[in-house]
């Protein structure tokens, strides 16, 4: 359970720092990516592997996670102490950050309606249409016309009438056809 928690919670603070370049450009630092990252795969590793750890390494983790949070804290810190008092005055601004909103929003869109644009080109049309229904289409192999069946050479204007007719193409329906024998269907 507190394996869990201290992942949820690393998995937050690596987004977090991820984020922070987009957000709070006054406080990142170029390898912030790296620390996010880290972040994000602690926090995966202890919330998939929570049941394995039990005893002495979830107090190893809790340790971990407790000299984490002091070192992150003495990093935002100094952070803070290196900004200027504009800076400082500006980051409580309610403008400052209504813009940064705007330009994350503006960012997700952009990202959207390129997923979406590669959604649309990888979609492999003909499986299913939009309202469900499959193609209406069906695919019919040809008979061979060459094939020299006595049912193919029988002649239909023997004056035999319908029932004639019917003979015939109760026969052409019973007849296996030969190219369907020889082929698997693939």
């Amino acid at each position: 359970m507190l394996a869990i928690f201290l992942g949820d919670l690393a998995f937050l603070v690596g987004l977090a720092i991820l984020l922070l370049p987009l957000m709070v450009t006054e406080l990142s630092r170029p390898r912030d990516v790296i620390l996010g990252i880290s972040t994000l795969l602690l926090g995966l590793v202890l919330v998939t592997s929570h049941d394995r750890l039990n005893g002495s390494p979830i107090l190893g983790i809790i340790c971990g996670a407790i000299i984490i949070m002091k070192l992150g804290s003495e990093v935002a810190h100094n952070r803070w102490q290196d900004l200027t008092q504009e800076e400082k005055h500006r980051l409580g601004s309610l403008e400052r950050w209504m813009t940064s909103l705007q330009q994350l929003s503006a960012i997700g869109f952009r990202t959207g309606g390129i997923f979406g644009d590669l959604i649309k080109v990888i979609r492999i049309p003909g499986k299913a249409t939009t309202s469900g229904k499959k193609n209406g289409k069906k695919w019919i192999r040809p008979e061979i016309l060459t094939n020299q069946n006595p049912i193919n050479s029988v002649n239909m204007s023997s004056g035999e009438g319908s029932s004639g007719q019917n003979k015939v193409i109760e026969a052409k329906l019973e007849m296996p056809s030969k190219s369907h024998g020889a082929q698997k269907d693939s």
